[in-house]
């Protein structure tokens, strides 16, 4: 809402709606924050996954709860949260933060910082996290460019979609990677992709 609260609604059974319960809600209902008593606020952003949900707070920091079988919510576990956990840094010891934007993939999630940097966490079986290996990563990674060599940069617009993530760089060039099998990459293959590709014109 325009006062920074979160509502959410709908099938809980992963706790994906912060309510710390796994009651199915067929009317709105406000989302806890990390106490589980009083109410998550000041969130600027939100994203919907399959079973998990993410915001935004207006500090730029990241909250995340519901399923996290595949580590989706980014606190180097893979316990289900009932309500809003934040989502840590590369290194597991403080938190991700200067957050700018955020997309919640079916088991994975994607994070923009605000200096144009990207990073991902969650499930990787189809490389869906964009570094180059499958393996599942509890903790956010920094998603590397398409050389493997680096990491990617200059990003302004992203996506996480059902096993694959696309994003929009500050030229207006789009890359991809991740499941291709029905040419969602858009790079004119079907070939599964470990690292970005360039989506092809």
């Amino acid at each position: 809402k325009n006062d920074g609260t979160v509502w959410a609604w709908g099938l809980n059974t992963n706790g994906q709606l912060g309510d710390n319960t796994t009651t199915q809600r067929l009317l709105p209902v406000q989302v806890r924050d990390a106490s589980g008593i009083a109410y998550l606020i000041n969130i600027s952003a939100i994203s919907a996954g399959s079973s998990h949900s993410v915001a935004i707070s207006n500090g730029g920091t990241l909250f995340g709860w519901g399923s996290n079988t595949n580590g989706q919510l980014g606190d180097n576990t893979i316990s289900q949260r009932n309500i809003p956990v934040q989502v840590k840094d590369v290194a597991g010891a403080g938190v991700l933060s200067s957050i700018a934007a955020v997309s919640a993939g079916s088991t994975h999630t994607l994070a923009r910082k605000t200096d144009g940097t990207l990073y991902a966490w969650g499930a990787n079986t189809n490389g869906q996290l964009g570094d180059n290996t499958t393996i599942q990563r509890n903790l956010p990674i920094q998603v590397k460019d398409v050389a493997g060599t680096g990491t990617l940069s200059d990003i302004s617009n992203i996506s996480a979609g059902n096993v694959f993530s696309a994003v929009v760089k500050s030229d207006g060039t789009v890359y991809s990677w991740g499941l291709n099998t029905n040419g969602q990459l858009g790079d004119n293959t079907t070939t599964q992709r470990l690292l970005p590709v360039q989506v092809k014109d």
